[in-house]
């Protein structure tokens, strides 16, 4: 699941400014959408990709799978565009990186 990245077009007002909502009001520590789910990145976008894995309609919108961007962190497993070099040649995530006081 790690190597997914899901873009949501949600097809209702409500649940897009629940969702909007949620990510500038939440908190970021508990409340992101790709923890939640386990994969690299959720995205709720207003426009689709035309070269996904996998798209599904349902009643609250359209999913689509991507293959994850980015590089993988060696730590969390989480695919980042940004890493930081760790010890004996790791690549971290800004997140572990600051984790483990590299950063």
């Amino acid at each position: 699941a790690l190597e997914t990245e899901i873009i949501f077009q949600p097809n209702n007002q409500e649940l897009l400014k629940a969702l909007i909502w949620l990510k500038e009001k939440g908190n970021k520590d508990v409340d992101s959408y790709k923890d939640w789910l386990i994969i690299s990145e959720f995205k709720v976008e207003k426009n689709l990709f035309n070269n996904c894995l996998f798209s599904e309609d349902c009643e609250l919108g359209t999913i689509q799978i991507l293959k994850a961007k980015g590089f993988k962190c060696d730590r969390c497993w989480h695919y980042q565009d940004d890493v930081v070099k760790g010890f004996q040649n790791t690549n971290l995530c800004k997140r572990c990186a600051e984790i483990i006081n590299l950063q």
